[in-house]
């Protein structure tokens, strides 16, 4: 009889386990990561855009590169007024067009065009499986490193309303330098 209660007392404990592995795990980033390499998958761009924010992440991204091309000119000492205004207008091009290639890229609607993402991500995402190499997460905070093809992407995410989603890339200057090495003949 005591051997009995021994073993409901294990499978109650790890039923509770069990339920509550099953609750937590959809409140972490591992879990939107693992939604987004669904979503990549299976062309979902609606899904994508859940778990990824897109509009900020290529805010960022055409902020950073912005950034990049004003250090470049600032060294080749031109005009501080050009320099601005060339790096404005950078920005405003980077962002649409990330967005556009992104969609592109996800939905597979264009495989053969050429974009901003071309030389750092395959053509086809057919057959390329996003690997998560590590993810940190403290409060509403988290970092992760995901691998796709040869090309490993820094993401900051963040949880707004109980949701975590990609929000930065923040390793743009190694891409940006990256995607010129492949470039350059």
């Amino acid at each position: 009889m005591k051997r009995l209660w021994v073993i409901l007392g294990v499978l109650l404990i790890g039923l509770a386990v069990g339920i509550g592995l099953y609750l937590w795990f959809p409140t972490t980033p591992v879990y939107t990561l693992t939604q987004v390499k669904k979503s990549v998958l299976t062309h979902d761009w609606e899904a994508f855009t859940r778990h990824v924010d897109v509009d900020v992440l290529a805010d960022s991204a055409a902020r950073d590169v912005a950034a990049i091309m004003q250090g470049t000119m600032e060294q080749k000492k031109v005009s501080k007024l050009l320099t601005k205004t060339l790096s404005a207008l950078i920005a405003i091009k980077v962002r649409s067009s990330l967005h556009a290639d992104l969609k592109n890229w996800v939905t597979g609607e264009d495989p053969g065009k050429k974009g901003l993402l071309s030389s750092l991500l395959p053509r086809d995402p057919k057959g390329v499986t996003p690997r998560l190499k590590s993810v940190r997460w403290r409060g509403d905070a988290g970092r992760a490193r995901v691998a796709i093809a040869d090309t490993v992407l820094e993401l900051e995410l963040t949880k707004h309303g109980g949701m975590w989603r990609v929000s930065r890339v923040l390793n743009v200057g190694e891409l940006y330098e990256k995607s010129r090495a492949k470039k350059s003949p």
